[in-house]
């Protein structure tokens, strides 16, 4: 938990090596993930954070022998080819992809995905292309019928009932 980093200093790896309790030496041929970058409130400093970040690296000789993935939403990073470090965008699956997709899931679900399912996934596929959110709809088994934005999606996969949460309760004592 990170939630003590001051995100805002000029020392945020010291602060999250001090919070991991590593210490430069124990990064080497490590990787460490930072997931969900988007959440922390940085207003337009999330590419200077993240140039730092690498600066840092890059001071210490860590680049070659140490792996930072950082996480995030891709609209969280103004100007993200100003962004020093390399960065990989996912882009949404095409037709092929998402059928391949299906068709892998089903098989090791021991399960069957309908064709109509498989033709309202590929016309919301702006939506329902992105592999994350494709396969938390098939593995809830989410209805797809009439999705008018992410937003619908979203409140369909973390809704109490019949969503993420519902299923986590159903499978774990709830005072766990």
């Amino acid at each position: 938990d990170l939630k003590k980093v001051n995100w805002k200093s000029n020392t945020v790896l010291n602060e999250i090596l001090q919070i991991l309790r590593l210490n430069h030496h124990e990064l080497e041929n490590k990787i460490l993930i930072l997931d969900g970058f988007d959440e922390i409130s940085m207003g337009d400093n999330s590419k200077k954070l993240l140039n730092q970040l690498y600066q840092e690296l890059k001071s210490l000789n860590l680049i070659e022998n140490f792996t930072l993935i950082i996480t995030c939403r891709e609209n969280y990073v103004w100007n993200l080819q100003r962004v020093e470090c390399n960065y990989i965008t996912l882009q949404i699956w095409d037709s092929e992809q998402i059928r391949s997709f299906c068709k892998i899931y089903a098989k090791k679900n021991r399960s069957r995905i309908s064709t109509s399912t498989i033709n309202s996934i590929l016309e919301n596929k702006e939506i329902l292309g992105t592999p994350l959110i494709l396969y938390m709809v098939l593995a809830l088994n989410i209805s797809i019928d009439k999705e008018g934005s992410i937003v619908d999606v979203y409140d369909k996969i973390f809704s109490l009932e019949g969503g993420i949460y519902d299923r986590c309760i159903d499978n774990k004592s709830f005072a766990d």
